[in-house]
């Protein structure tokens, strides 16, 4: 859930426990008895300890059982007041346990729906094709070199409707364009998923989809842009204006832990938006229920474990098919396992 460095965690933290040091290219199978003289610096990472407190270290009498027991010791200490203190701000701040999500994005999320959604704000479930259009672009990539108060812009809401208005600055949405990008361009802006999955922002032509505002700045910027479709969506101004202030001003003001949670809160909510909603999962099926996951869902490994008992071990996507829908001809029912 925080993706960093024990080291740096308890540091962040300002625990009692910090996480020691240890050598750890020193041990093999042959020396796990190992008592005398301390080992080399080289034995070390020099990211840990410098040289000049490594000399401080206590040269004789140096036991690897007893040292790996005491490193042990210090992690396990150091992490579990990591935890604590996390848990405390947590709570402190949003009167959330932290031990009801997974992931630092999931508790970021349960925070924002929990605490920050206004009135009777609710999430549109969009239907799959429209999702994957809309999907293509959320790209990610270049953002370390601006400025960091992109969420606080307007945001599209809503369910969204396809329209065959072309006139770009009368959209607001996501749009499928064709670009020409002039080569002479410094910083193109417009980023491009390759066919190998890369990420890159290049000059030349192509058509893809985007958000309309990132479109409408790339004309400013000498971009040629022809409207092919578009999604249009609400105009939502402040979506997330409370969540992204209050996270910015601690971090801006505080130390200690409440810093360390909210720079983790803070950069962790957006992303979560862009989580993958299909994702496969394993089951211990009977034969029926096999047949029928096969006929609504994409299979990608099956394995019959038992045949007089009729058991089956499926590994299937956990977004019904809308192909073998089409082919089936049949309402697809999630199945409840």
């Amino acid at each position: 859930m925080l993706s960093f460095p024990l080291r740096k965690l308890a540091k962040s933290f300002e625990v009692d426990t910090i996480k020691g040091v240890f050598p750890y290219r020193f041990p093999n199978g042959e020396n796990f008895t190992y008592v005398g003289t301390k080992p080399s610096y080289d034995f070390y990472n020099s990211k840990d300890i410098s040289l000049e407190e490594y000399k401080l270290l206590n040269p004789n009498d140096w036991d690897l059982k007893l040292e790996t027991l005491r490193y042990l010791e210090s992690d396990v200490r150091s992490l579990y007041e990591v935890i604590m203190k996390f848990a405390e701000s947590v709570y402190e701040l949003e009167k959330l346990n932290i031990t009801d999500s997974l992931t630092i994005a999931s508790l970021a999320f349960n925070a924002f729906k929990a605490n920050y959604l206004k009135g009777n704000t609710y999430l549109s479930k969009i239907r799959s094709d429209l999702h994957n259009e809309i999907r293509s672009a959320y790209y990610g990539g270049r953002v370390e070199v601006y400025k960091p108060h992109g969420m606080l812009n307007p945001m599209p809401t809503g369910n969204g409707v396809l329209t065959g208005e072309k006139d770009l600055n009368k959209l607001f949405g996501i749009v499928k364009a064709n670009i020409v990008c002039p080569d002479d361009l410094y910083c193109p802006i417009l980023p491009y998923r390759t066919k190998k999955g890369g990420l890159i922002c290049p000059t030349g032509s192509w058509t893809d989809w985007y958000f309309s505002e990132e479109l409408k700045m790339a004309v400013s910027y000498g971009y040629t842009v022809e409207v092919v479709k578009a999604v249009v969506f609400d105009k939502n101004d402040g979506l997330f204006d409370d969540y992204v202030n209050k996270y910015y001003n601690i971090k801006s003001h505080e130390t200690g832990p409440k810093r360390a949670t909210a720079k983790s809160m803070l950069v962790s909510l957006y992303g979560r938006m862009g989580l993958r909603p299909t994702f496969d999962v394993t089951r211990l099926v009977t034969t029926d229920v096999a047949e029928g996951i096969m006929k609504n869902y994409d299979v990608t490994d099956s394995y019959i474990l038992n045949e007089d008992k009729k058991l089956e071990i499926l590994r299937y996507s956990t977004i019904p098919s809308e192909d073998k829908a089409k082919v089936n001809n049949n309402l697809i029912i999630r199945l409840e396992l």
